[in-house]
């Protein structure tokens, strides 16, 4: 009669169940932690906002990668955008330097985020959390002063640094808007009027 070490048999049992659950929560929830970049298209980069049934999905597009999107009819903000009063805001996924940021923002009918008072500053830096994003704000060096995308001088918002080492400027890591180079890449913040 054959000898059986019931502690490893058991033991191997318990791991292996283990393993199974594990994974089958981790390809159950994968796409609820990570938006799902897993499908690459070339062909669009624009948001599309839902024209068809509910039940049918229209894609948004960002860089390579495709998400799934319909309108948010509550708000008038396409499906990966953000409401806050009254107007829409993207938070990419994606890294790239300022001028594609601004270009990317600017197809889809939008421009980098123009923070117009401190509560815009705490939702930015809140929803950033502990990513760098770039905003629509560029130092000027000729007239030696900031300056919005939107043409705007007005600054009602916290710099770290005065005057900046660099031309652009980012919100997120710390609380306070940080000068960067518009030649590095980070991810990016658009901002539109809700419809």
């Amino acid at each position: 009669m054959a000898f059986i070490n019931w502690h490893i048999t058991l033991s191997v049992i318990i791991v292996v169940t283990i393993k199974v659950t594990g994974t089958t929560f981790f390809l159950l929830y994968l796409p609820q932690i990570f938006p799902p970049v897993l499908e690459r298209s070339l062909n669009s980069t624009s948001t599309e906002k839902s024209i068809t049934a509910p039940s049918l999905s229209p894609t948004t597009f960002e860089g390579n990668f495709k998400y799934s999107t319909t309108e948010n009819s509550r708000t008038g903000c396409p499906i990966r955008w953000d409401f806050q009063d009254g107007k829409c805001y993207f938070f990419s996924t994606n890294e790239e330097n300022w001028n594609k940021s601004q270009s990317w923002c600017l197809k889809e009918g939008a421009t980098l985020a123009v923070i117009n008072n401190s509560d815009e500053q705490r939702f930015l830096k809140y929803r950033a959390r502990s990513e760098v994003y770039f905003i629509g704000l560029q130092y000027n060096l000729s007239q030696r002063r900031w300056r919005w995308v939107d043409g705007s001088e007005d600054i009602e918002i916290t710099m770290s640094i005065s005057p900046p080492e660099f031309d652009c400027a980012t919100i997120g890591v710390s609380d306070e808007v940080e000068p960067s180079s518009c030649e590095i890449s980070h991810r990016w913040i658009c901002e539109k009027i809700a419809t």
